[in-house]
């Protein structure tokens, strides 16, 4: 777990427990479920090597059963026990300008990172809420999702305060892009960190700038365009913007867990049927008193000329 997101949830009441090594086994094994086994308390998935204990409906514990292999849904759980709170996780980068909560819903790989470190950039008084995935709760409030920023060879322009302070991270980015594009790209060299992407704490990139929470006020739903060369603004109506959040969080958190859902759902983890019903009426609650548009971005863009042109409506 990121120290940085660990902080972020424990303030706001979740209840998750990480602990490496074996859990105490009390019962036999008696279910079965392809890659998962369950007795009745602890759930093993012999694949992903993990195993998961709840001991109420509040606290999860995760044990982790290998260094490198485990690979638990650790946010498809946080997003549960959120729901549990009032709040859900969205997939959206989100800023404080000028006291004004600003949210950028969108598709994976749209331009949520560059827009917002663009702003932060700009505005040194701007803060962070999240780069990737944000907090939303049921009265409007946004929370900070700070997941570490995923910085691939293309970025290098965007974060060169960063990697001024930092050489050899551009020198291992570098190397790594370079050796994945011929196809010679190794363990030896993962042993080594050269590879890409790099995943750097918010706190590195900018210290001091993570936002404790904001009321939200606008939303920008981000999209891309071959067909447009203009950058585009136009208000959107608020259930077009709410199915393109909860569709995005199903595509981007939940379906490439799928199967560690449904059994998490089998064995009463979890509900995924209210949750995600849960969702949308979080959704719903939480955007009735923002204002929503549609933000256009070209195939090539342009970041100056979208913060520009994003700054001046924002004026307005």
């Amino acid at each position: 777990m990121d120290r940085d997101i660990e902080v972020v949830l424990r303030d706001l009441g979740v209840k998750i427990k990480m602990v490496y090594g074996l859990p105490i086994i009390k019962k036999a094994f008696n279910e079965v479920l392809e890659h998962y086994i369950f007795n009745g308390e602890t759930l093993i998935s012999k694949s992903k090597m993990y195993a998961i204990e709840k001991s109420d409906s509040d606290t999860f514990t995760i044990y982790i059963l290998h260094p490198r292999r485990s690979n638990p849904p650790l946010e498809l759980l946080y997003w549960d026990q959120l729901l549990k709170r009032g709040m859900t996780l969205v997939h959206a980068a989100g800023v404080v300008w000028r006291n004004r909560t600003i949210i950028f819903p969108a598709w994976p790989e749209t331009g949520k990172t560059s827009i917002v470190t663009s702003l932060l950039k700009f505005n040194r008084s701007a803060m962070l809420l999240g780069d990737d995935y944000i907090i939303l709760s049921i009265d409007g409030h946004v929370y900070p999702y700070p997941r570490p920023f995923v910085i691939y060879s293309y970025h290098i322009p965007l974060f060169s305060e960063y990697f001024q302070r930092h050489p050899l991270d551009i020198i291992r980015l570098k190397i790594a892009s370079k050796f994945l594009k011929i196809g010679l790209y190794s363990r030896f060299l993962k042993t080594f960190k050269i590879e890409e992407p790099l995943w750097i704490p918010v706190r590195k990139i900018f210290p001091q700038r993570l936002a404790s929470k904001g009321k939200i006020e606008k939303v920008f739903l981000l999209t891309r365009s071959l067909s447009t060369k203009n950058i585009i603004i136009k208000p959107l109506e608020k259930e077009a913007v709410i199915t393109h959040m909860y569709l995005c969080l199903i595509y981007d958190l939940i379906a490439p867990v799928l199967q560690d859902a449904v059994a998490l759902t089998y064995f009463g983890f979890i509900d995924l049927f209210k949750d995600l019903q849960r969702t949308l009426e979080i959704l719903r609650e939480a955007l009735k008193q923002c204002e929503c548009y549609r933000l256009t971005l070209p195939k090539n863009i342009d970041l100056a000329e979208i913060i520009t042109k994003l700054l001046l409506f924002l004026r307005d």
